[in-house]
């Protein structure tokens, strides 16, 4: 035998070739997974984790049916079926992680000896398939627990007709939008619920009072509460309708007064911001055709009139203002008012019989023309209207 050994010797010798000396491999004592999430109920699956670098071995990747994970794979045991990146973890089932650990180079696993393994800081399974890989095993159970997090309404105030929804931050941003309940409430009633779901849209009869919300969430215990905010009025969608005006023998008439949310009459002003809050009138009621008639319309001279969005039970009134204008040609009083005489026609001879009539010296005149402007007196005011009239300004 040593003869053998020594003439392999010089064989290497003379053909100038070393002896072969077997590789050296260390084993791989222990592999430390961590990062794993821990399944929380309705929450989705989150394939990712890490090992401690200082073991020799790194996370490699899964191939499941939503394509390649990051070295993570989650099974529900209970029904024994694979989870994908859609599917949520259920309340009391129980739930394996598997991570596939590759061994660094110079480095092995040994399936006669395995390392030990810990998941999360909690002792673990390990499967040894090759000297190259490994497969780190650990079993959770969701069961329920107590909802966390936050929500917050962000916009106070808020407004009628405004469509308002909660933040949420935290471990209840995680959840699976159908497991999560929003219920809304309003201060003055808060044992009562005013809606359920994502979105509320702020009713008229809130106005003035407060909102808040409350979250509950499938397979978890307790309530998440919003902060609470103030609902006001909102303001109006649309613009005022601008009046049509017609103007007849009779007086002055709106055509579209049932499409006018509110109206006021002035002369000469063109200027809107001159007009005072209490100026703005809507309490004449329209005639049955739809028409408005303006019985403060004055005849002989400029008359404009504005329109606006009046306040309602949800909305301000608009500031915005809209208007039309007739001028005094277009208002004609020479078919019988203003005829005092009953001559058929409208001069200076109706100004005098008037101005003598109110002054008391006795005269006769037809008093059905004799209300000029048609507010229902024969006075001074009258007198000056037509005398405008008849002087053509």
């Amino acid at each position: 035998m040593k003869k053998i050994i020594t003439v392999l010797l010089l064989i290497c010798l003379v053909c100038g070739a070393a002896p072969v000396a077997a590789s050296a491999v260390s084993q791989i004592t222990a592999v430390t997974v961590t990062d794993v999430p821990v399944p929380v109920v309705s929450s989705y699956p989150v394939f990712s984790a890490a090992v401690d670098p200082g073991l020799h071995c790194s996370v490699r990747s899964y191939y499941n049916k939503d394509g390649y994970t990051n070295g993570i794979k989650w099974t529900d045991k209970t029904a024994g079926a694979a989870l994908g990146y859609n599917d949520v973890f259920q309340k009391d089932r129980e739930y394996t992680v598997s991570v596939l650990v590759a061994a660094d180079g110079g480095y092995a696993f040994d399936a006669s000896r395995p390392p030990a393994a810990s998941v999360n800081g909690a002792k673990a399974e390990i499967t040894v398939s090759s000297e190259k890989y490994a497969e780190v095993h650990a079993s959770f159970t969701c069961a329920s627990e107590k909802i966390e997090g936050g929500i917050s309404i962000e916009r106070d105030p808020v407004r009628v007709g405004e469509k308002i929804k909660v933040s949420k931050t935290g471990p209840v941003s995680k959840l699976a939008p159908g497991t999560v309940r929003v219920v809304w409430y309003i201060s003055d009633d808060p044992r009562t619920p005013a809606a359920e779901g994502e979105v509320y849209t702020c009713r008229p009869e809130d106005n003035g009072k407060s909102l808040f919300a409350v979250v509950t969430a499938d397979g978890y215990t307790g309530t998440l509460t919003s902060n609470t905010v103030g609902v006001i009025k909102g303001e109006h969608a649309s613009d005022p309708v601008r009046p049509e005006l017609e103007a007849r023998s009779e007086g002055l008439f709106v055509k579209n007064a049932y499409s006018l949310q509110e109206y006021i009459v002035l002369s000469y002003y063109t200027d809107p911001a001159k007009i005072s809050e209490a100026a703005w009138d809507g309490a004449v009621s329209p005639l049955s055709d739809g028409r408005l008639r303006l019985v403060n319309a004055i005849p002989n001279s400029v008359n404009y009139v504005y329109t606006r969005m009046k306040e309602t039970d949800s909305c301000y009134a608009g500031t915005k203002t809209v208007y039309a204008s007739v001028s005094v040609k277009d208002i004609d009083t020479a078919q019988g008012t203003g005829d005092v005489s009953g001559d058929g026609s409208v001069n200076n001879k109706d100004v005098v019989l008037l101005f003598r009539y109110i002054t008391g010296t006795g005269v006769l005149i037809d008093e059905e023309n004799a209300d000029v402007n048609d507010d229902g007196k024969i006075n001074n005011k009258d007198v000056v209207a037509l005398f405008r009239y008849v002087s053509g300004y």
